[in-house]
């Protein structure tokens, strides 16, 4: 199987990386542990597809079908969807139904589907819409600051942020 990747950084504070994959072959690929949740997009045999993938805990394995292509866009830590809380989606993820070429739904609203070069641009439009979300005790956190709270009340926001 061959698949291959690109991956880019972000200048969005929102968003720490946007990848690209095609797949030439039907297998599966092993995929890694990561802190961070993503909206994934492909196209195969001329269907759409779009979903939310949770951040995971452990290496695992995951089906590549013959002839996609994906574009995905990785969560900064302390990113999270407004109505689907971060612990819900460890180890796992959901895909998003009603989607077509250009659009997807996702929080009640029907959004364009990204590219490569325009994720930032969607990201920016779910944000001033309310539908992705940051705690902002958490970002100070992972920035180093020291914020105006006890332990356990940061510790509940992070899990609660990041799952």
């Amino acid at each position: 199987m061959e698949l291959r990747f690109t991956t880019r950084a972000s200048d969005s504070a929102w968003i720490d990386t946007v990848w690209t994959c095609t797949s030439d072959r039907v297998d599966e690929m092993t995929s890694v542990a990561t802190p961070c949740w993503g909206l994934v997009f492909w196209q195969r045999d001329g269907r759409s597809h779009a979903a939310v993938s949770g951040p995971e805990t452990a290496t695992g394995t995951a089906p590549v079908p013959e002839g996609a292509t994906f574009v995905g866009i990785e969560f900064a830590v302390g990113t999270s969807l407004r109505l689907v809380p971060t612990p819900e989606l460890v180890d796992s993820g959901a895909e998003l139904p009603d989607v077509s070429r250009r659009t997807f739904r996702l929080d009640g609203g029907r959004w364009p589907t990204p590219g490569p070069d325009d994720a930032e641009a969607l990201v920016d439009r779910l944000v001033r819409a309310g539908a992705v979300v940051r705690d902002p005790l958490v970002i100070e956190t992972l920035r180093g600051g020291r914020p105006p709270a006890s332990p356990r009340t940061l510790e509940r926001r992070f899990r609660a942020a990041t799952g």
